[in-house]
């Protein structure tokens, strides 16, 4: 993932089932986003469907992503070398939204196992 260039990201639930069941479900989804997402990644639209959902986002730049409090000691790095550290963390943030959305529905409708297809879906501008 190259920071400044856009990205269509999606993702299915496994087999029949939903991601989204009721309208707190969509809401907090949305929270899980700016959470874990938004400190890497701008949002410029979503369409979240019962079964799937999609997102169109950018990187943030690399001097952008290097203010942030957890990459203070990243702040001294070439951009060549910081380059996959930012797409270790990219990943690892969306690895979080999935994972915290997917604790918290399985809890509140006491189900099990894992709701997302494993791989997300990437396409590049």
């Amino acid at each position: 993932m190259v920071p400044g260039s856009y990205y269509h990201i999606y993702n299915h639930a496994n087999g029949r089932e939903n991601l989204f069941i009721e309208v707190k479900n969509y809401n907090f989804f949305i929270e899980r986003i700016s959470i874990y997402i938004l400190p890497f990644l701008n949002l410029h639209a979503y369409c979240l469907l019962p079964n799937h959902f999609h997102l169109l986002i950018s990187i943030k730049e690399i001097d952008e992503i290097k203010l942030l409090e957890s990459f203070k000691t990243f702040q001294k790095l070439t951009d060549e070398k910081f380059q996959p550290l930012l797409e270790k963390r990219v990943s690892k943030s969306f690895f979080n939204l999935f994972s915290s959305y997917a604790q918290s529905f399985n809890k509140v409708y006491a189900r099990k196992g894992s709701l997302f297809m494993p791989n997300m879906k990437i396409r590049s501008n």
